[in-house]
């Protein structure tokens, strides 16, 4: 699990984030929300250790982030950005193969090929696994991103995934395909799971547990029922309660 105590981020003299604290549990799914600019993926960025904490700590199995090596942590966790350019000519079964990277001095248990096809076939994508990357639809490539980090963390014993905007630029079936992936892995492996997301239905349907930010601070943390409700969503994206009201939980 992940505990965040007390964590303060600054660029310059602007302040991002303010006093936040917050738990990722085991077996949980995390959803993070807020309008632009409130601090969210600066806050996954420390979370994944991608930045480094400067005011406060940040703690993986009771272990400051700081303390792993970047192949210790990179086999704890594993992280879907919302950018993931690929240049090269490369297959999906390459792609995915690349999340397999932290593991290459290690001795081999279960092939990394096996683990790979595996993936492949959990995300019904085994058909893609000759193609060129390129010549992919865009929910194809994010699907095969998706099984490249999972590839990172799918033989660990609980580790953590964190999700950017898994669900931008896709289609609502790509969006469904995406997070009842996510909840399965949560359900059945154990994962403990955070994502960034905008549709505040979506959170309300998939999330555990929902931080809401609004100017860096928390506007609102604990489970969906108690957060997403009228007042507090009206308060965060600064917007009237009829229109909050839509997205309450009922």
């Amino acid at each position: 699990m992940i505990q965040v105590n007390n964590v303060f981020y600054e660029i310059g003299e602007k302040k991002i984030l303010s006093d936040i604290s917050l738990s990722m549990e085991q077996g949980q799914m995390l959803a993070i929300l807020g309008a632009n600019g409130a601090g969210k993926s600066t806050l996954l960025k420390l979370m994944t250790g991608s930045l480094a904490v400067k005011c406060g700590s940040i703690l993986l199995n009771d272990k400051p982030l700081g303390d792993y090596s970047i192949r210790e942590l990179s086999k704890k966790r594993a992280v879907l950005s919302q950018v993931n350019p690929i240049s090269f000519p490369f297959t999906a079964f390459e792609i995915v193969m690349l999340g397999r990277s932290p593991y290459l001095l290690d001795k081999q248990g279960q092939s990394d090929h096996q683990i790979v096809d595996e993936i492949l076939t959990t995300l019904d994508a085994q058909h893609l696994k000759d193609r060129l990357f390129s010549t992919m639809s865009g929910g194809e490539q994010q699907r095969i991103h998706f099984a490249r980090v999972l590839a990172q963390i799918w033989d660990q014993e609980n580790p953590c995934l964190f999700l950017d905007e898994p669900t931008s630029a896709l289609d609502l079936k790509q969006q469904l395909r995406i997070l009842e992936l996510a909840k399965k892995l949560v359900q059945e492996r154990g994962y403990s799971l955070c994502m960034i997301l905008h549709d505040l239905n979506m959170a309300r349907h998939y999330a555990d547990r929902v931080l809401l930010l609004k100017d860096g601070n928390i506007s609102a943390y604990g489970e969906v029922k108690d957060v997403l409700v009228t007042q507090k969503i009206a308060h965060t994206f600064d917007i009237t309660f009829e229109y909050a009201d839509k997205y309450a939980c009922r």
